[in-house]
């Protein structure tokens, strides 16, 4: 049957975990290797399970275990099926830490996560001294550009995104007078660098640029100081739980602006849920939104919810793909090489008719960003709603043959 780690029991995503030092400790026996079976294979999901970001980590965390079932459901990966750890970073570097030490000391083929970007700074160079490849939903930019060829990502980074996202605001909005919150952390500052450098670069400027910081409860301050700058468009860049807080205030100031514009975490599931009328009529670019017309993708909700007991939101879809990409990496290169999954990841086309999990095509360059279409959406009716398709940045991404 496999052993248990000792522990203090807790409920984590809709599986029991183990209370190890301080750190939730999830092990989910999804593979047991019988007679005449070939080995599972483990993978360790490292994210945000407690804390201020828990929101976010736990969907990422339920999003990968659904796959890993489904992989496992249809007889694992070449042959192989996954047999899931689950470890919990608390929203906290050090932690994470500690708890990336234990997650490697296990010997998994492949880490997915975590999804907060302090962490994954924190954690990901044990990973990569561990030669274990890492698969994050974070987002800062700084990330990739550390030069680890570890590390992977699920989610644009926010140079790719913030591109999209001032092209779209130029181009289609017209928007000229903008302000922008933004949150003072490694993902925070990195959205704020990266728009500030895209919009400039279309010969434009940022009325007032203000930062908050993380788990902040009140900002009638900074949107005081948005109402003071004349500003017609607000752009948000905070994580889920700041928004709802953030957006609720100022409809109960009575802030009025051209557009409310955010990047993915505005227009979530979540935030949607927290500050419902609040949010309605806000915009957004997104990478992945539950509403996407993508095929499979409401069969995948049905079965999500009836699984998890919560709806499909971008974080579940995130983690999700996690399996998915590690899948079709080890099919392409026959085998579990840590090393020939890192080299062929770089700079492969992954195609959705190959494997139908990846839910779209999906493009890794050298550093371990990825390329693929995106969503502009609007809240309508408490419902976020996509409004356009956009294309790949560059279409014409080679492809190349791994083995």
């Amino acid at each position: 049957m496999g052993t248990m780690r000792r522990g203090a029991s807790v409920t984590v995503g809709g599986t029991m975990g183990f209370l190890v030092c301080g750190a939730v400790v999830a092990v989910v026996l999804l593979a047991l290797p019988a007679s005449g079976q070939q080995p599972s294979v483990k993978a360790a999901i490292v994210n945000e399970f407690t804390g201020g970001n828990s929101g976010s980590g736990t969907g990422s965390a339920s999003g990968a275990m659904q796959a890993a079932e489904e992989i496992n459901a249809k007889g694992g990966i070449l042959g192989r099926k996954i047999d899931v750890s689950q470890y919990d970073t608390q929203s906290d570097p050090p932690t994470g830490v500690a708890v990336m030490r234990r997650a490697i000391n296990d010997k998994p083929f492949v880490i997915w996560g975590p999804g907060f970007s302090p962490n994954t700074l924190a954690n990901m160079p044990l990973a990569q001294q561990a030669g274990v490849p890492q698969i994050t939903a974070a987002e800062a930019a700084v990330i990739t550009e550390r030069g680890n060829p570890n590390i992977f990502r699920v989610s644009f980074t926010q140079v790719i995104g913030m591109a999209k996202l001032a092209k779209w605001m130029a181009e289609d909005l017209k928007a000229e007078s903008v302000a922008v919150i933004w949150e003072n952390d490694a993902f925070g500052k990195g959205g704020w660098d990266s728009f500030n450098t895209a919009w400039q670069a279309r010969g434009k400027s940022v009325v007032v640029s203000i930062p908050t910081e993380f788990q902040q409860v009140d900002f009638v301050a900074e949107l005081t100081q948005v109402k003071r700058s004349g500003a017609k468009n607000l752009f948000i860049y905070l994580t889920e739980d700041g928004t709802s807080r953030l957006m609720v205030q100022l409809r109960k100031m009575g802030l009025q602006f051209d557009n409310i514009i955010g990047e993915s975490t505005l227009c979530t599931e979540q935030v949607i849920n927290l500050a419902k009328e609040a949010v309605e009529g806000v915009k957004c670019h997104v990478g992945l939104t539950a509403s996407a017309p993508l095929p499979g993708l409401e069969e995948l909700g049905k079965r999500f919810e009836a699984r998890f007991k919560r709806p499909l939101d971008h974080n579940v879809l995130k983690g999700y793909l996690m399996p998915y990409v590690t899948k079709a990496v080890v099919e392409a290169t026959g085998g579990f090489d840590p090393e020939k999954f890192r080299s062929c990841l770089h700079g492969m086309y992954l195609e959705v008719a190959k494997e139908p999990g990846l839910l779209m095509d999906v493009y890794y360059d050298d550093k371990g960003d990825i390329d693929r279409q995106s969503f502009l959406t609007e809240v309508k009716s408490g419902k976020n709603v996509v409004t356009k398709l956009l294309p790949m940045l560059r279409p014409d991404h080679p492809r190349k043959t791994c083995k």
